[in-house]
């Protein structure tokens, strides 16, 4: 069948046959134990949406009618009859007896909106799996019509409902009239074939179970669990479908193309439905770059993406008229693609920056060399907890690494970030700076760290973010001065350090003026300095 809409009705031009599409969102009701019942009620209210329409108008009633042949053949009585009572001739009981014969009364009683869910309160779920596709049968050959059901939304089930949702289908396979298209993410597939046969593997020819409970390092059970599954997911789709068509992925093009036309607006282009050269060069190109660089190039991801990106743009310019649209696209692709990355590192900007300092690391280079990470942390950080912590990131690197759908990381943390900003756009508010006040000296006070250890252990290693931490982590340096005249070994420990620039600007922001200039002279840096300039000239 094909039809158009116009204003006064819908039009219907016959073809050889009638084709009623079908549409099914299988995620819908994947918690639905019984597939087949929402399938069979999705096909009959789609007849009821066209029962208006003379060539659709008969094929409803039938389809209705085999609703009302399903509820009297599979009705059971509300109450059944006391048999002891029944047969010693009481009434009341012969009544109700009578009642669940009375085809009359049953049809009375008949709820046409509850029907199909009316069916699942007896027992006789077989004669429902065996009928209903019979029933299509019949209602297709004395019609002339083919039902094609479009099922959607299977990648989004669990892949063990996924699973369940295509033995169904498989119910209707062989029933004339109806086709099905299915679509499909053959990973998901896959995902289910292994839940569903977890525990079964084949062995020289032959299914053998392995019981999940037992010691995984029990070697007796080695050469079980290395056997391979009984079935993989292309051969069970390949039991399936008739015809695959796999749709290619979209290329960079595409998606530039598909932002520019749904998301105008977002890049200064004015609403034309032509894009001419002179708008184009009004097009932030690097925020476009970025879009089309590091979303998964999927419609669906396109969208969100940018819907988050335009709210959190709305919400930002209010309190920042040049909102840095760049910074808000890349927390809005963390928050929405890396969802368990983002909620570890919103807490601490300082990770942000860990991030961006692996990202443009010389040995690492990039964010999905994990290997290459693990290594760094273990030569260059010495504090224990600042250890485990970053460990805990780069296995959610991993976990970010290995998604179906790929996300380059490096596109977010290649740039550093301005950390007030940053601050300010995730808690989607502006940050007021305090009132400078200008404090002498003489009132700040001095002091050693709480845990000497600890401290020792962030600011003396080879990783610049610990020797931020080894400030802002101890108790008594937050607010004082770090009193190196009186701290044992200090300045003979950062004569490896201090000719480090970016060491020494963080150390020389918690010494006072005097015990700078001190520490400058004690390690004789501006001689080593003097030095590593002259060799440079040489």
């Amino acid at each position: 069948m094909l039809w158009k809409k116009t204003k006064e009705e819908l039009v219907i031009k016959e073809l050889k046959h009638l084709i009623v599409p079908i549409f099914f969102n299988a995620w819908r009701f994947e918690k639905d134990e019984h597939i087949i019942i929402p399938l069979f009620q999705t096909l009959v209210s789609t007849l009821g949406e066209y029962k208006d329409i003379p060539a659709f108008n008969k094929i409803y009633a039938q389809a209705v009618t085999i609703l009302q042949a399903l509820k009297q053949g599979l009705q059971a009585p509300k109450e059944f009859p006391d048999i002891k009572k029944l047969t010693g001739g009481d009434l009341t009981q012969l009544t109700k007896l009578a009642s669940f014969f009375n085809p009359q009364e049953v049809a009375k009683n008949i709820n046409y909106d509850n029907m199909l869910e009316d069916l699942l309160t007896n027992n006789r779920l077989e004669s429902i799996y065996l009928h209903i596709p019979q029933w299509i049968e019949r209602l297709s050959f004395l019609n002339n019509v083919k039902f094609l059901f479009l099922i959607d939304d299977l990648d989004r089930c669990l892949p063990e409902n996924t699973l369940k949702m295509l033995e169904s289908i498989k119910l209707f396979l062989d029933v004339p009239g109806c086709s099905f298209v299915l679509a499909i993410d053959d990973d998901v597939v896959e995902r289910g074939v292994e839940h569903h046969y977890r525990e079964y593997r084949l062995q020289n020819n032959q299914l053998i179970y392995i019981n999940q409970q037992e010691d995984k390092a029990d070697t007796r059970h080695a050469e079980q669990h290395s056997a391979v599954a009984p079935i993989t997911g292309s051969e069970y789709l390949e039991k399936i479908v008739q015809l695959p068509f796999r749709i290619p992925p979209n290329d960079n093009i595409d998606v530039k193309d598909f932002i520019l036309k749904r998301y105008k607006n977002l890049f200064d282009i004015d609403t034309k439905k032509d894009i001419t050269k002179e708008e184009k060069e009004k097009i932030d190109k690097k925020l476009l770059e970025l879009f089309i660089k590091t979303i998964p190039p999927y419609p669906r991801k396109i969208i969100r993406a940018l819907s988050l990106y335009k709210t959190k743009l709305k919400i930002i310019q209010k309190f920042d008229s040049q909102a840095d649209k760049v910074l808000i696209a890349k927390i809005a692709m963390l928050e929405l693609f890396t969802p368990k990355l983002f909620r570890f590192l919103k807490n601490s900007i300082l990770e942000f920056e860990r991030l961006q300092q692996w990202c443009n690391d010389e040995n690492i280079n990039s964010l999905s060399e994990t290997n290459k990470i693990s290594t760094s942390i273990e030569q260059n950080i010495k504090n224990q907890k600042e250890k485990e912590l970053t460990e805990k990131i780069n296995t959610i690197l991993r976990e970010v690494n290995s998604a179906r759908v790929a996300f380059d990381l490096d596109n977010i943390f290649k740039e550093p970030f301005n950390r007030e900003i940053l601050q300010s756009y995730i808690q989607l508010k502006e940050i007021k700076k305090e009132t400078t006040i200008t404090i002498k000296e003489d009132n700040i006070a001095k002091t050693l760290p709480a845990n000497k250890e600890e401290f020792e252990s962030y600011l003396f290693s080879n990783d610049p973010i610990s020797w931020e931490k080894a400030f802002s982590q101890d108790a008594n340096l937050k607010e004082n001065y770090l009193d190196i005249q009186n701290y044992k070994d200090f300045k003979e420990k950062a004569k490896v350090f201090i000719t480090n620039p970016d060491w020494l600007a963080i150390v020389a922001k918690h010494l006072s003026k005097d015990d700078l200039i001190d520490l400058v002279k004690s390690t004789s840096l501006i001689e080593e300095l003097a030095k590593e300039s002259a060799d440079a000239k040489k």
